[in-house]
């Protein structure tokens, strides 16, 4: 199933990052919200549900997964959030996912990074 769907993502996003808009010559594919977060505290949640997958390009991946890594020590959802409005990830993606899956976050802590 992951590999149907990381296809299906990258064949949407027409060879471009979603992040930085940039054409991606070997794209990635990403979670928004982390699997591992979702299997931990979201069970019989799929992961990897289009709504929670993104492609981008190697800078922006490394960015996240740093990102990533720092959840980890919280977790700490707002400042997850933050982190990725500081690194330009599309916010409108990161709402839906995490409305997706019922995470509560204010709509107005994730439009607040962006002002």
């Amino acid at each position: 199933m992951w590999k149907a769907r990381r296809q299906n993502a990258i064949e949407l996003a027409k060879g471009k990052c979603e992040v930085c808009l940039q054409e991606c010559k070997k794209p990635t594919v990403d979670h928004i919200i982390p699997e591992r977060f979702l299997r931990r505290y979201f069970a019989g949640k799929d992961p990897h549900h289009l709504i929670n997958i993104i492609v981008c390009d190697a800078k922006c991946h490394g960015a996240k997964t740093g990102i990533d890594r720092r959840f980890w020590r919280g977790p700490d959802l707002v400042g997850f959030v933050t982190e990725l409005g500081l690194k330009n990830w599309p916010m409108g993606r990161v709402r839906l996912a995490f409305e997706f899956y019922g995470i509560r976050i204010s709509k107005y802590e994730i439009d607040a990074v962006r002002n």
